[in-house]
């Protein structure tokens, strides 16, 4: 079998339709038709426009289309939004990781001096908790690669999860002997929430930025 992989147009003209991906009814075929593209006369400010050159399919996209969220949102919804683009003019490439781990910096609760952990450690996350917001980083995720690069990008401390004999007493005894401020969590996996609410301090915050499985999490209120 052969393939040939055709470079992308490097043509910057605005067209008036782009073809979408449209999820219009749950657990039915996306369907591909045309939609109008904002123009650059119509972009208010903070926008960027973009060509998109390609766009990735995120298992986001595949739960939208199954319709297995506990929760779903109300279709039509187009779908991809993990594109590669080329801007039309200007701008810091910051698409679906950068804008999803910066509002949920923001919306930790926090100030400058707390003790935030990111479990499932992202370059950009840790740059803006340390950088953008002043905050102390532990972070927890796992392999020695991992490891260095979170410490050289700002981490106070980095916690292996592989290798932790208990996740909660080692991230508490990092955060001052309290716990945690808040908690970032991008995993899928619903142990790791429930252990992230273990581990901060009273008054703390959970930020929710993965999907659980099955979409339900146990709290001990005592």
């Amino acid at each position: 079998m052969t393939i040939t992989l055709r470079h992308p147009s490097t043509d910057l003209t605005v067209p008036k339709t782009q073809k979408v991906a449209v999820y219009e009814e749950w657990g039915k075929p996306v369907r591909f038709t045309e939609r109008p593209v904002v123009q650059e006369s119509e972009l208010k400010p903070g926008q960027v426009l973009v060509k998109i050159m390609y766009s990735g399919v995120c298992h986001s996209d595949l739960h939208m289309a199954r319709g297995d969220w506990p929760i779903m949102p109300q279709p039509p919804l187009v779908g991809g939004h993990e594109g590669a683009a080329v801007p039309l003019h200007l701008a810091a490439p910051i698409l679906c990781a950068g804008v999803t781990v910066y509002k949920s910096v923001k919306q930790s609760d926090t100030l400058p001096g707390d003790i935030v952990v990111i479990l499932g450690a992202g370059h950009l996350a840790i740059q803006y908790a340390v950088n953008g917001f002043g905050l102390r980083v532990i972070a927890v995720d796992t392999g020695d690669s991992k490891k260095e690069l979170c410490l050289k990008l700002g981490a106070e401390t980095f916690i292996d999860f592989k290798t932790s004999s208990n996740l909660i007493e080692d991230v508490k005894r990092a955060a001052d002997g309290i716990g945690a401020h808040a908690a970032i969590v991008t995993s899928g996996s619903a142990a790791a929430y429930n252990q992230a609410l273990q581990y901060l301090r009273p008054g703390g915050s959970l930020v929710v930025v993965g999907l659980p499985s099955g979409g339900k999490l146990e709290v001990d209120i005592l």
